[in-house]
């Protein structure tokens, strides 16, 4: 089983733009335009993952699954 993630697609449903998201996370736009563009999630810390659900209003599960 392979980890991927809906970046990309939770971002369109909520109209949440790169800029929005790094700002909201603490991060780089670039940095999370590469992280838009790949289906594989990041190593990233726990933390980061409970920013990210939070700035995009959604669950853990909606944002990462196993395929």
């Amino acid at each position: 089983m392979l980890m991927f993630w809906n970046l990309r697609a939770l971002m369109a449903a909520r109209r949440v733009t790169s800029k929005k998201l790094a700002d909201a996370v603490g991060r780089s736009e670039s940095g999370v335009d590469k992280w838009r563009g790949s289906d594989v999630p990041p190593a990233l810390d726990g933390t980061m993952y409970g920013a990210i659900c939070e700035a995009l209003e959604c669950r853990l599960d909606e944002l990462l699954y196993l395929k």
